[in-house]
């Protein structure tokens, strides 16, 4: 999840115990208060990370998990989330999962792809200087990589987080001593027919 003022944007799955069913992309321009699917939902799709940079661009990345992590993609945003846009980082299908990206600018960003080996990882850091358009390789390691840039999930400001009672999810603004309730909503999957 992140913000850029009174623009909420989170993203996430839709799963039963077994499965995920869709990844989905979550939109509020007024704090909370109301709530719309800007993006249509994606099947077999993990959407995990979000980073708004300002009132303009964001970024969400993801991709396919079934039958394994493949074919990573961002969705992109250059007005403020009133329409995003697929970008996949490859023409052909690999198998990777998008295990981080931070951008610095509107142009200049960076990602780390992990490729599962036998037992063991090899993660691969990607750079582009047209706002997530084109990447190129930079650097292929065995050890794991942190990018300087993002936030550290105990640093976070927003969180939404499922409550079993009323079966919604809660938005969650970090206080001075702790979380305070935001906005609480349903979550809206599917019709039986």
């Amino acid at each position: 999840m992140d913000a850029a003022g009174a623009t909420l944007v989170v993203a996430g799955d839709l799963h039963t115990e077994r499965t995920t069913l869709y990844g989905i992309l979550l939109q509020s321009d007024d704090g909370g208060k109301s709530w719309t699917e800007p993006w249509k939902r994606m099947r077999a799709a993990a959407l995990e990370q979000v980073q708004m940079l300002d009132f303009a661009y964001g970024w969400v990345g993801g991709e396919i998990i079934e039958p394994l992590p493949k074919d990573p993609f961002l969705l992109l945003t250059t007005d403020g989330g009133k329409t995003w846009r697929h970008q996949p980082l490859f023409e052909d299908s690999r198998f990777a999962s998008l295990s981080q990206f931070w951008f610095d600018s509107r142009t200049s960003g960076k990602l780390v792809l992990d490729h599962p080996q036998g037992g063991a990882h090899k993660h691969e850091i990607y750079e582009t200087n047209t706002g997530g358009e084109n990447w190129e390789i930079n650097q292929v390691t065995d050890k794991p990589v942190n990018l300087k840039g993002p936030r550290p999930r105990e640093a976070a400001t927003w969180r939404v987080r499922a409550e079993a009672s009323s079966k919604t999810y809660r938005l969650e603004r970090r206080g001075s001593a702790s979380w305070e309730p935001v906005a609480s909503f349903l979550i809206h999957v599917t019709d039986c027919k």
